[in-house]
């Protein structure tokens, strides 16, 4: 009986919770259309708001873009240079950030935020 009360507990501490995974290197995104700085800045920033992020700082050399989904907040600068930008998880508040490791629910809005923006540059 109590191997199996044991269990349950062991099985119930896997399976519950909040997860966290490794917070990848900086992705760049490489412009296929954007000729200039002005360019690429309008494009993230159009990338941004069309993944329903809000645009929080941007100048022609970067954009901050920071999403709140309940308690929880995630931030992303992308850092701009030549015909490239650089996407970088900058901030999060309430997804136990720690090191190079973050709640999982992060990793897939900024997947996402990511994907957008690469199609608008």
């Amino acid at each position: 009986m109590m191997k199996k009360i044991a269990l349950c507990v062991l099985l119930m501490f896997t399976f519950a919770g909040c997860r966290s995974t490794t917070i990848s290197p900086p992705r760049a995104l490489v412009s296929q259309h954007a000729t200039n700085a002005v360019e690429l800045e309008e494009a993230v920033k159009r990338g941004v708001v069309l993944a329903g992020w809000k645009v929080e700082q941007a100048t022609d050399r970067f954009v901050v873009a920071g999403f709140t989904h309940g308690s929880h907040y995630v931030q992303v600068t992308y850092t701009i240079s030549n015909n490239q930008v650089i996407s970088t998880l900058s901030n999060s508040k309430n997804l136990r950030q720690s090191d190079h490791k973050i709640h999982k629910h992060a990793i897939g809005w900024k997947k996402r935020v990511d994907r957008q923006v690469a199609r608008q540059i």
